[in-house]
């Protein structure tokens, strides 16, 4: 489990504003949580940028080809537990999440299917 997650498994939330972390705290933090968060903050800023950068990889796909109705990004070297599939439409994006080891490949093939099966064209009948 990354850093996000295990802060996420508490309530607290962090995105970057330019070259600042915000955290969303859902209370009062304590003395060890807030050690905590020190301690861990270049890994933090490091997950969120990594995010960022996959993100933006995906909005300059969309903007190469404005016709375009998603781009991709896969990434197996997120976790051990996990590997990231980046998906964005105009005006969006989300991120999947994929077991490791023996799903990952097989869910991202469905996934593309399914996306390339929503996003044809329909002909005119």
């Amino acid at each position: 489990m990354n850093v996000l997650d295990r802060f996420a498994a508490t309530g607290i939330t962090f995105r970057l504003d330019g070259d600042r972390v915000l955290a969303k705290v859902p209370g009062p933090v304590t003395a060890d949580i807030s050690a905590v968060m020190r301690q861990s903050r270049e890994q933090i800023r490091a997950e969120l940028e990594a995010i960022e950068s996959r993100r933006q990889r995906l909005l300059t796909l969309l903007a190469e080809q404005p016709g375009r109705k998603y781009a991709v990004v896969y990434d197996p070297d997120v976790s051990r537990e996990y590997d990231v599939l980046m998906v964005a439409i105009p005006d969006a994006t989300f991120e999947v999440r994929v077991p490791k080891p023996d799903d990952s490949v097989e869910f991202a093939g469905r996934l593309m299917q399914t996306l390339d099966r929503h996003t044809r064209e329909r002909k005119p009948a």
